[in-house]
């Protein structure tokens, strides 16, 4: 999905709509040049959307995405992509997104085609690509439409429709950065003397070890933390890290409630399991995480075995 969506940006920089887009807040203007085009965000406003239908050309399975424009401030915005799950929509990723003209492309689409969108009839401009690796080439081609938010009306890869604009709205009810998102950090509630103990285990050649993370100066924003590993019985420092302790927009609900029994405690946490491919082998992985626990992760697995997890910790405010 990922790869699908960096997709659809790079076709939708191929966007030849000339229609002006406002200042941004310090005079700065988005119009295009005589040189230049509208960025395929540009010119939406907050909460405008697109509704998209995706199919995998390898083995023909279909998504549904909503994009949606949200935080537009000095030439940027975030887009919010949504994917339906069942009746839901679920997985919300986010992307900045450059807001400034871009340059005219060398080889500028020249016809004019109407594609159908949720019951609209638009004109759109045609870019014609072919792509070749070794002895095999694969003719892309993709409908752009300045009414879109983002740009992109449909996409075909080898005259397969793989990318179809089903609606759009410039506002409607899309989830919101609040909604979605949420500050954390991992170390930013724990005080100078917080300190948590693990024991990890090497998958490679089974050897078991023990480090502590303790909390040895909070100043300016960022932590100083501590590292030492247990050699014969004392602890021995082994590193001094500084993290900043500024909060960044983690996804909300993800994982699984749980709690952990940790030397005594019962540790509230979320379980988030991943899938990890390598050809035809799978490995699952999971996370354990807690906001009582100074660094957050409480124990980690590889393939069902246990690889890292918290021996005792302590909390100073």
């Amino acid at each position: 999905m990922k790869k699908w969506l960096i997709g659809s940006m790079l076709i939708a920089s191929l966007v030849v709509g000339c229609s002006s887009a406002p200042k941004m807040p310090g005079e700065i203007s988005l119009a295009p040049g005589p040189n230049q085009v509208k960025a395929p965000w540009a010119g939406f406003n907050d909460g405008a959307w697109v509704h998209y239908q995706v199919v995998n050309p390898m083995n023909n399975t279909t998504n549904e995405f909503r994009q949606s424009v949200h935080q537009i401030a000095r030439g940027e915005a975030v887009i919010v992509t949504a994917v339906k799950m069942g009746e839901k929509w679920d997985k919300v990723g986010m992307e900045k997104v450059d807001l400034f003209p871009l340059a005219k492309p060398v080889n500028k689409p020249s016809t004019t085609e109407t594609v159908n969108v949720g019951g609209k009839n638009l004109s759109c401009k045609l870019a014609d690509m072919t792509y070749k690796m070794n002895e095999m080439s694969t003719t892309m081609k993709a409908w752009m439409c300045d009414e879109i938010p983002g740009g992109l009306a449909k996409r075909e890869m080898g005259g397969k429709v793989v990318w179809q604009a089903l609606d759009f709205g410039l506002t409607g009810k899309t989830p919101t950065l609040e909604e979605v998102t949420e500050p954390k950090n991992a170390w930013a509630n724990f005080g100078k003397g917080s300190w948590v103990q693990y024991k990890i285990l090497n998958p490679t050649d089974g050897k078991e070890l023990q480090q502590k993370y303790t909390v040895v100066d909070v100043a300016k924003g960022k932590a100083t933390i501590e590292i030492s590993q247990l050699e014969a019985a004392k602890w021995e420092k082994k590193d001094t890290q500084e993290v900043s302790l500024q909060p960044t927009l983690v996804q909300k609900n993800q994982g699984t409630p749980a709690t952990l029994d940790v030397a005594g405690k019962k540790v509230n946490c979320t379980c988030l399991e991943k899938t990890y491919q390598m050809g035809e082998m799978a490995t699952i992985a999971k996370e354990w995480t807690s906001d009582d626990v100074p660094g957050g992760v409480v124990r980690k697995e590889m393939a069902g075995k246990c690889v890292m997890e918290v021996v005792d910790f302590g909390v100073s405010k």
